[in-house]
């Protein structure tokens, strides 16, 4: 056993013996919370949303679990794009910090009747967004998907675990673009 790896259980060890967290899903935010790390030194690479996208991606987790916190997180990079301002905008309870910062927080409001129609159009990546009057966001998800998926497709004969992570990350935004198409259906827009 080198010294790193010595290194990387003593941490782990003292991490769960003084924080009450889930340690794998300590594990598991550590890259983001690296991320922020190296985003937060620099303002090119600061988020146009407050909590920041990572932020967010962390409280989803935390509030959600593992697996809905990073649907949830994925569907958040996706809606992270120049049009978010504009969509921002269209809500009658936008917000914004004075640096122009658009305020959406983390909320997981329980539908009583959700709307499910519009989830037939998600089957075909972004389809739904755009059906939605979310058209960037919509184009958004489809690259994402279809970027993913077909590089894991490119990548399965010559590199079989390289062509696992890319599909998985496709299909990882995949339900990111059911689950904003589910969210986005549940608000009020006119095509609805």
């Amino acid at each position: 056993m080198n010294f790193l790896q010595l290194r990387l259980i003593v941490l782990v060890s003292v991490n769960i013996i003084f924080t009450s967290e889930n340690p794998f899903k300590t594990i598991y935010k550590s890259p983001v919370k690296l991320w922020q790390k190296i985003s937060y030194s620099t303002p090119i690479l600061d988020c146009q949303f407050e909590p920041s996208c990572s932020n967010y991606f962390l409280h989803a987790v935390d509030s959600t679990g593992i697996i809905s916190g990073t649907i949830i997180g994925a569907d958040r990079i996706i809606r992270c794009n120049p049009a978010a301002r504009h969509y921002h905008l269209q809500s009658p309870k936008s917000k914004f910090y004075g640096d122009s910062r658009l305020i959406e927080y983390v909320s997981y409001e329980k539908k009583l009747y959700p709307e499910y129609k519009f989830l037939k159009y998600a089957v075909i990546p972004g389809l739904g967004r755009y059906k939605l009057s979310r058209e960037i966001d919509g184009l958004f998800s489809f690259l994402f998907v279809i970027n993913s998926l077909y590089k894991g497709i490119n990548h399965f004969e010559d590199n079989p675990y390289k062509s696992g992570i890319y599909l998985s990350i496709g299909a990882l935004f995949w339900a990111a673009d059911f689950y904003g198409t589910w969210r986005s259906s549940n608000k009020k827009h006119p095509n609805s």
